[in-house]
């Protein structure tokens, strides 16, 4: 074998080694490519995880608030209209009489927000409240005996709606 082919049977060597050493690091660059995709699609997808849980997290604490405002309202204008109906003065822990307003149109609002913002357990006792409330019995104290018992019924029903919500 003469020089020439020596040298061309070395150069193929190189080229072919060349060739092989690049078709490798284009491969092995891909993969690079393709990890370091996977990775980055990983990382959007918790972020997206996240964003959507805080989402969540802010609705849930908007509707405890509607919720605990529609039972604060309800209550508070429960107790004015039983205060209105007492037997001669107030028999439940309510603010001072406001002048001018009409209690049971007060009342009907409050049990319209409750019958909105539910559960169906916490206005099942709004419910009971309001009918007590809209019934005129002539035994004002029995009905503020009642009207106790059934407000403490739907303070725990709306604390327990609170605290699971």
């Amino acid at each position: 074998m003469g020089d020439l082919e020596i040298a061309l049977i070395a150069a193929g060597a190189a080229l072919a080694g060349s060739a092989l050493t690049g078709w490798f690091t284009v491969l092995a660059g891909n993969r690079q490519a393709d990890a370091a995709k996977h990775a980055g699609d990983k990382q959007a997808d918790a972020v997206l995880v996240t964003v959507q849980q805080t989402l969540d997290d802010q609705r849930a604490a908007r509707q405890q608030d509607a919720r605990r405002t529609a039972y604060a309202t309800f209550l508070a204008a429960a107790e004015l209209r039983a205060d209105e109906l007492g037997p001669g003065g107030r028999f439940v822990l309510a603010g001072a009489r406001r002048q001018g307003q009409d209690a049971a149109a007060d009342l009907d609002v409050a049990f319209g927000l409750v019958e909105i913002e539910g559960p169906s357990s916490v206005f099942a006792e709004a419910e009971r409240v309001h009918e007590l409330l809209r019934r005129r019995t002539g035994d004002p104290f029995g009905q503020s005996a009642d009207f106790l018992d059934l407000r403490a019924r739907f303070i725990a029903a709306a604390r327990e709606a609170l605290q699971n919500g």
